[in-house]
């Protein structure tokens, strides 16, 4: 039985204005940058942080490092949105029913779990008083991803088709999964990441497909190996996070192995396992991805001409540009810009 509690109705699809409400319906501070946003809480209400992420249409993540002074309820109204949720309870526990069930399921610490309600039920979770959470929950929204024109996204649909021919429009889905070592490090550095600007987002979003599919390979029972396991060592592994600081700060500039491996004292066959197990690709894309997001960046927060963001970005050629940033974000850059433009 819930005493006094927090109780709060969420009914956008946009993750951020989600939060947005709670930080306002709770007294927290809000601030919001590009494709994220953070509430922090310190008040009779509860104390920590809860950050949101939006990675692109169809997927976002919320992440929980946070205690509530009271019960904590809230309820997922339908709309236009109809998402699948992977959470992972990295510490501490809550409660989660649907609409039309009598009785709460609880959602143990270290646990991994996907649900997904019918088109006529609401999620309600209740996160007790006084109970320190750190938990991670993504949202895939399987229609949204099925309507975009970038084939990464496509392919993500498609990696999840076996998972949502399981399951009846017309039943409640829920799966309580075991324990398991790898989707728990990969949230604990997630809830971490602290890291704001390009690297901030990119290593937010590594870890957001690395704990996805983590937590996809438990439900299917693919893998044999429970263990997390990187073959650097944690200051090799700051090595690497200073790394991707300097790609961000030197992005005009030519960057290679040999630069990297000079700054860092690290072996090219170790900075290829670090930029892997922390970004989750090698040395050259994620330069390259750096570029395409500062280049995104400057068109949606400078007066610069595509030229002049080609140049300051260190990009070879304006064709070449338009051909790259289009197969990332579907959209050629003149008209991203025009549409900053006309706004």
């Amino acid at each position: 039985m819930v005493s006094s509690r927090m109780a709060l109705k969420l009914s956008s699809s946009n993750v951020m204005e989600v939060l947005q409400s709670i930080s306002k319906d709770l007294g927290g501070h809000f601030e919001e940058g590009i494709d994220w946003a953070r509430m922090t809480l310190d008040n009779k209400m509860g104390k920590g942080t809860m950050t949101a992420t939006y990675v692109f249409p169809g997927m976002g993540a919320i992440t929980y490092d946070i205690e509530f002074h009271k019960d904590f309820a809230f309820t997922l109204v339908k709309d236009a949105m109809d998402p699948m949720y992977f959470i992972f309870c990295q510490k501490g526990h809550f409660k989660h029913k649907y609409g039309k069930e009598s009785a709460y399921s609880n959602i143990e610490n270290q646990q991994n779990v996907i649900l997904k309600g019918t088109s006529s039920e609401e999620n309600e979770v209740v996160i007790p008083e006084n109970v320190p959470l750190l938990v991670s929950m993504i949202y895939i929204d399987e229609n949204r991803l099925k309507r975009m024109r970038n084939n990464g996204r496509k392919s993500i649909a498609l990696y999840l088709d076996e998972l949502f021919s399981e399951i009846d429009d017309d039943k409640p889905f829920r799966y309580l999964g075991k324990v398991r070592p790898m989707t728990s490090e990969y949230v604990k550095l997630l809830i971490e990441n602290k890291k704001k600007g390009i690297v901030g987002r990119m290593i937010t979003e590594s870890l957001i497909f690395r704990i996805l599919s983590s937590q996809i390979e438990d439900h299917d029972s693919a893998t044999e190996n429970d263990g997390f396991s990187v073959p650097l060592r944690k200051t090799e592994l700051n090595k690497i996070v200073s790394l991707g600081q300097f790609i961000t700060e030197n992005i005009s500039s030519t960057i290679s192995i040999d630069v990297l491996r000079e700054k860092s004292g690290l072996s090219p066959k170790k900075l290829q396992i670090g930029f892997r197990a922390l970004f989750g690709m090698t040395v050259n894309s994620y330069i390259s991805k750096v570029r395409l997001e500062k280049a995104r960046e400057l068109i949606e927060t400078t007066e610069m001409t595509i030229s002049e963001i080609v140049y300051s970005c260190g990009l070879s050629s304006r064709s070449y540009f338009s051909k790259v940033f289009f197969e990332r974000y579907g959209v050629l850059p003149s008209d991203y810009k025009k549409s900053f433009v006309t706004q």
